[in-house]
This record gives C-alpha cells, structure tokens and sequence, in this order.
C-alpha cells in the first residue's frame, strides 16, 4: 500500500495486469520512450526483472504462508525497441529521457531506477568512460541540473556459456569486462554470485553445478583487466544463479536460476532469470528497502549502506 518508494525498470517494458505484480503497478506509471513502442513487454525480460524487483526471492515468497509486506512499487519506462535496436550513439540520450518521463509522471516518489541493460559492443575494456557511462554519471551527479541526485543500479554483463567453453570457470569472467555503462563512477553496477547448486532436472543428467554455493557467479563480469585508476566494479554482488557443465558444454539451467514472472501469465505464469539482471533486480530491491525505512536518506548514502 506504500507509494512512497518505487523502482522503476528501464528495460523492454512490463506486464502490468500479471496478477503477482498489478498491485504494485499504477498504468500512468507504465511508459515508453517512444510512444509506436506501446508500453507492454515485447520480449520478457523487464517482466522477469519486475518479479524479482519486488519480491526479491520469489520462490521463498511463494512458500511462505505468512502476510507478505511489500514496501514498495514499480514503475517502468521501455527503453527497447520491439523489433531492431537503438543507435549506439542514442543510448545516453534515452536513458535521460526515460527518466525524465519517469520523475514527470511521478515526481514526489523516492526511486530506485533499475537498469539491466548493457552494451558489450560499444564498450572500452580498460575502464575508461564510455558516452552511455558518463551520460549515467551525470543524470546521478545533477551535473547539469539544481543539483538533483539519484539512486542508479545497473547490471555489470553476463559472460555467455560458449566464452566459459573457451576459457573456463574462472578465467572467462576475468577476462569478460564490466560492460557499458557499469564503468560509472557514481552507479551501483551489480555482479553476480551463485546461491544454488543443486541439479534435478532430468533433461540436465551429467551436468554438474559450475560454481560452488556463495562463489562467484559463472555469469559475472568484472574490472580484473582495467587500468587501476579506473574504479573497481562491480560494486556489489547478488544472486544470480548458476551455470551448468558436462565438463565440455556450458549451459543455463531452470534448477540454478531464479524463479520469477513471465510476461504471458496467460500461457505460462512463471519463468526464471539469471546472470547479473537478477543480481541487479535485487540490488533495487535491497535500495528500495533501505528507503522505506529511512525515507529521507540520501541516495548516496543508500549506496553506503549497501
């Protein structure tokens, strides 16, 4: 019931009318940057980034038979295209834009703007600034505004299972770089570690867990290869699930991922998600509830606290 404090997902949009997350979602809070894009999730993602943003750990939530509080709402502002992709060029600029439709729409909210979108592309593998990164530092800073700060959490990039093919655990994450924007000084860019190593799944027979419980996600990137005046990243790690091997394919498995919301609870209620986007879903969701019990910190001290 709380509307002070919400997490706004800049992604591929949100199912607002699933029936574990409408309660949590007001429609005029529900945006796209480009108005042909429509608001709903084309794709899934942002409606799995949703389920963990506000539930955390949604398979835990699911088991307990007790009231569940949740001190927070979510907002969301598409920032992806439903069919191609945006100019390299354009990414900072949509960026500032969706969060500027954001605070419009909903202008007395504490908020946590979430982002799990990153570009290994258009990146630098020293840890200079890219222009998305620096556009992020200064929609943080106010740089450019009466010294307006917010609270910015962004995944750091997935290593994919054919790099761990080639390099192995863990020698693909440290020489898979933090990915644009995660270079930001000011942002929090979230890194990934593994909760779950146990394998059911008949269909993953011979497969064994990569990583060991509370170890370094196989998913994580990391800072290991930049120059050292460049800040370390990520700055923080959360759950993001588990890889799976034979001890020669690598693969992402239902069993060591997290349990969350599909996008077409018509067909399928829920589905599963990993890698640093879980990681960064519950990194907001730490933010949003360090500022519903201290609604009048800063957003810089938020980040302390984590």
């Amino acid at each position: 019931t709380d509307d002070k404090v919400a997490i706004c997902l800049l992604d591929t949009g949100v199912t607002a009318g699933h029936p574990l997350l409408k309660n949590a979602i007001e429609l005029e809070h529900v945006q796209a940057v480009n108005s042909a894009w429509n608001t709903g999730d084309h794709q899934g993602h942002g409606t799995e980034m949703a389920g963990i943003a506000l539930y955390y750990d949604l398979k835990t939530a699911l088991m307990d038979r007790e009231k569940l509080d949740v001190g927070h709402k979510l907002e969301s502002v598409k920032i992806l295209p439903p069919a191609g992709s945006n100019m390299p060029e354009l990414y900072g600029a949509i960026t500032e834009q969706a969060v500027a439709l954001a605070e419009i729409a909903n202008p007395s909210v504490n908020r946590v703007i979430c982002m799990a979108v990153t570009s290994p592309e258009y990146n630098t593998f020293d840890g200079t600034p890219t222009s998305w990164s620096a556009t992020v530092d200064g929609i943080m800073s106010g740089a450019d505004e009466e010294n307006v700060k917010r609270l910015f959490v962004i995944s750091a990039g997935n290593v994919y299972p054919d790099e761990l093919g080639k390099a192995g655990y863990p020698d693909a994450n440290i020489l898979h770089s933090v990915e644009s924007p995660g270079q930001a000084w000011n942002a929090i860019t979230v890194g990934a570690y593994s909760n779950n190593a146990e394998i059911t799944d008949n269909d993953f027979t011979g497969y064994h867990p990569v990583a060991e419980p509370r170890d370094m996600s196989p998913y994580n990137s990391t800072s290991q290869i930049w120059q050292s005046k460049w800040p370390i990243k990520p700055d923080v790690l959360f759950d993001g699930g588990n890889m799976a091997s034979n001890g020669e394919d690598y693969s992402e498995c239902p069993d060591l991922s997290l349990l969350t919301t599909n996008y077409r609870p018509l067909l399928k209620m829920f589905s599963t998600i990993w890698g640093t986007s879980s990681a960064t879903a519950q990194a907001a969701w730490f933010c949003a509830k360090l500022l519903t019990e201290y609604p009048d910190i800063w957003p810089e001290t938020v980040r302390a606290l984590m």
